[in-house]
């Protein structure tokens, strides 16, 4: 799994169409992905420290569609 996201840094609504070939798809918030991530892999690459990561939600918000 890659992690990506899209940000809309114009001052407009953003329509965003994103098509896949591939049989299947998995949603997985941010928050939810570094959860899951080795404790040590997480904090080489976000540079936060370890009870900052531990505040972060382990649960997934909604995602919109």
């Amino acid at each position: 799994m890659a992690g990506h996201y899209i940000e809309n840094t114009g001052e407009e609504d953003l329509v965003f169409l994103e098509l896949f070939v591939a049989p299947e798809f998995q949603d997985m918030s941010l928050n939810k992905w570094l959860r899951a991530l080795p404790e040590q892999v997480a904090m080489a690459h976000t540079n936060l420290k370890k009870a900052d990561l531990e505040k972060i939600p382990a649960n997934a918000g909604p995602v919109l569609r």
